[in-house]
């Protein structure tokens, strides 16, 4: 069973999977569209001077507490850096959401973005990250 397949699985009502399942086809679409972005590398100043942008867009999407971490947060990004950001969900929110605000931070910034859900965090991983956040 493919993690497509699983990730809407998780969903019992059939209305919910065709829109989780729709999201998940979409950002795999727009992953393979943009893989060759329009800034050549991402910095952790273009990112804040972008604050108010993506502290919007993560509300909209029901997302606060918005973390830079990975190499953007360590300023030694390259040409093939992504943009790593760790936000806490406010409860009741989706995979709809978190997909949502993904994809719409990738279009604001112009760069491959990843973004975690704090509450998805555990282990060494979960340490590491937590360490290494800079708030926006």
């Amino acid at each position: 069973m493919s993690t497509l397949s699983r990730l809407v699985g998780l969903y019992a009502d059939r209305a919910a999977r065709r829109q989780v399942y729709r999201l998940l086809v979409r950002a795999k679409f727009l992953r393979a569209q943009f893989a060759c972005y329009d800034i050549t590398m991402i910095t952790r100043d273009e990112i804040l001077k972008r604050r108010g942008d993506i502290t919007r867009l993560a509300a909209r999407w029901g997302a606060h507490n918005v973390r830079i971490f990975g190499s953007v947060a360590r300023c030694d990004t390259t040409e093939t850096s992504d943009l790593d950001l760790l936000v806490r969900f406010d409860p009741g929110r989706t995979l709809l959401d978190h997909g949502g605000l993904l994809m719409d931070l990738r279009e604001l910034v112009g760069v491959k973005v990843d973004v975690i859900s704090e509450g998805a965090l555990d282990g060494r991983f979960g340490e590491i990250v937590r360490r290494e956040a800079v708030s926006l």
